[in-house]
């Protein structure tokens, strides 16, 4: 089950890297709203493709769970500070999944 969810979580975080480097119209009104700089969604395309690269590479699995739970807490925080309590729902999800990952490499069986 683990390898599966370190592969979907990979994934999860490419997708992301592409959405926030290309930055579709939604997205950059999204930054705006928040109030973050417009080139700030490259910023977070390069630690979400970081987050990808380091799930891939068994030495890399909890350094990526780390990295992935930082950009998710943000995106978390980022997204509860703006009473859009909805949108919150997916990075605490992922947020989950990435510690439940750490987890199994930390304490692996």
């Amino acid at each position: 089950m683990t390898q599966a969810l370190i592969w979907f979580l990979s994934i999860f975080f490419l997708i992301g890297t592409f959405t926030n480097g290309y930055g579709p119209q939604t997205i950059r009104e999204g930054y705006a709203r928040w109030g973050y700089p417009s080139w700030f969604r490259y910023v977070t395309a390069l630690l979400e493709l970081a987050v990808a690269l380091l799930l891939l590479f068994p030495a890399g699995i909890g350094w990526g769970a780390i990295l992935g739970m930082g950009v998710m807490a943000a995106a978390h925080l980022t997204l509860l500070h703006h009473r859009e309590t909805l949108q919150s729902i997916g990075p605490a999800v992922v947020f989950a999944l990435l510690a439940l990952v750490l987890w199994q490499v930390a304490l692996p069986s």
